[in-house]
């Protein structure tokens, strides 16, 4: 009897950490989905630039066009609604928020939040990007569009074990 007791515990255990290695895969496969997916908005917001400004040189992007693509984007490809929520289908929990910074050759950085401007201030090429949630650092020496994505986290079997927020940030500089 002891052993048949012994047995099951060890059984229950093992299954317990089976579950855990699935769902800590699953943590690591969301981060790195999440990175593509954060690289694929900081693209989309630098390809819509001014068509006035290009002609002449200068690198400068449309906000609200570039907002309207990582959006549609984001939608698109993370399987969420128009308020940015998971679906009952999605992969995601919870609501995904995004910030952009755009810098240009306008010296002037727009920091946009879920679609909303929140701040402007110059700045010169040369100046290093400093990202305060995870640390990222860039050195800004071309037109560049920094994206950070944040998500609840993904859906897991493990209840007992608190997943933390994941956060993703990209950038992608326009080469001159």
């Amino acid at each position: 009897m002891k052993a048949l007791i012994s047995g099951i515990a060890i059984l229950i255990l093992l299954i317990q950490f089976n579950f855990f290695q699935l769902d800590f895969d699953s943590y690591i496969r969301a981060m790195e989905t999440l990175k593509f997916q954060a690289e694929d908005c900081s693209v989309a917001g630098a390809l819509c630039t001014e068509d006035d400004s290009f002609g002449i040189g200068q690198i400068l992007y449309d906000i609200q066009q570039s907002e309207d693509k990582i959006r549609e984007l984001l939608i698109k490809n993370m399987d969420l609604n128009s308020t940015m929520c998971s679906n009952d289908t999605s992969y995601w929990m919870g609501k995904v928020d995004y910030t952009v910074w755009y810098y240009d050759d306008d010296f002037e950085c727009v920091k946009t939040q879920n679609g909303k401007e929140v701040e402007r201030y110059l700045f010169s090429y040369g100046d290093v990007f400093h990202d305060d949630v995870t640390g990222y650092e860039y050195l800004i020496v071309n037109p560049t569009v920094i994206v950070r994505l944040e998500v609840d986290g993904i859906h897991h079997r493990t209840e007992w074990i608190k997943w933390n927020r994941i956060t993703r940030v990209a950038s992608y500089e326009y080469f001159k």
